[in-house]
C-alpha cells in the first residue's frame, strides 16, 4: 500500500532533545541534528502514522513500555498524533505515549 508521506522531520522533547534511532535497533534522544534524528511520517490516515527512521526501521512501542525499532510496518509500529492545549503527543498502538527523559532513555506510559 502506498502511504502519503511527510518531509524528513525532528522530533523534538520538552527537554529539547531529539529523538534518535540507531541501526542495531536502539531509540534514545540527544541534542545532535545529523541524520539519525530524522524521521518521515508516512500516514495512514490524517491522525495515524508510521514513523520512519532514517536507516528505513520503523519505531515500535510494545505493551511492557519498550520501544525499538523494527523493520515491520504492522500494527506495534502504528502511531497516532494527540493533540492536547497547544502541545502534540504520540500514542502507540498499545495506548501508551511516548515518552523523554531528561538522561536521554525513551519509553512508553501510560
Amino acid at each position: 500500500m502506498k502511504l502519503s508521506e511527510s518531509p524528513m522531520i525532528s522530533l523534538i522533547s520538552f527537554h529539547n532533545t531529539r529523538l534518535r534511532g540507531h541501526p542495531s535497533g536502539y531509540v534514545d534522544m540527544t541534542t545532535n541534528n545529523e541524520n539519525w534524528e530524522k524521521w518521515q511520517m508516512e500516514y495512514l490516515d490524517a491522525n495515524r502514522f508510521y514513523l520512519k527512521s532514517s536507516h528505513g526501521t520503523y519505531l515500535r512501542g510494545f505493551p511492557d513500555g519498550r520501544v525499538d525499532l523494527s523493520p515491520n510496518r504492522m500494527d506495534w509500529e502504528i502511531w497516532t498524533k494527540v493533540d492536547n492545549g497547544g502541545r502534540r503527543f504520540w500514542r502507540s498502538f498499545h495506548g501508551t505515549y511516548l515518552r523523554a527523559h531528561p538522561d536521554g532513555r525513551v519509553d512508553l506510559a501510560p
